[in-house]
Parts: structure tokens; sequence; C-alpha cells
């Protein structure tokens, strides 16, 4: 619901600037809280992995050494909700 940005598989993510872009490998795309560098767990399942706000790909795992945020941009530690209380990871 809402705007959002939509990556290469269609999943969606809500923590850029929500222009309904499509959004590419190598597309620059904006810092979280200023980190350059982190994974954006997704709800579909797997991570979109960003380094030096460029989009690299989507992996099943987080990257170690990258924080992970939620598709909104909050810090995710793997036990969210979605904004109604849901599960934050679809099944």
């Amino acid at each position: 619901m809402g705007v959002y940005d939509i990556l290469t598989g269609g999943q969606q993510v809500k923590c850029w600037k929500c222009e309904m872009r499509h959004v590419d490998i190598g597309d620059t795309v904006d810092p979280i809280d200023r980190v350059y560098t982190y994974s954006v767990a997704l709800r579909e399942g797997g991570f979109a992995h960003i380094r030096d706000c460029k989009y690299i790909g989507i992996i099943d795992t987080p990257m170690p050494e990258f924080p992970v945020f939620d598709k909104w941009g909050n810090l995710f530690d793997g036990s969210g909700k979605g904004i109604f209380g849901e599960k934050y990871l679809l099944e």
C-alpha cells in the first residue's frame, strides 16, 4: 500500500525516496541514518544489499558485516512485525 520503490524482483521498499522508481543493480540509493553500506530484509525473503549507496543485489542471507534494516528503514533483528502487527516475513 502507499508509495514505495521497487527492486528488480518486484520487492517493495520504503526506506528510500518512495518515488515508485524501479531500482536495478548498480543504481544509487539513499543512505539510511547516514549508513552507506547495509542490507534490507525483504518481507518476501532474502536481503537486498547496498554497498556505498549502490544496490548490488539480493541473496538469501544478510552480509555479516552489514547492518540490517527493515523495508521502512528501522533496524531489523529478525523478530520484527509489519505495520499492523503481523509477522514481518511473509510465508
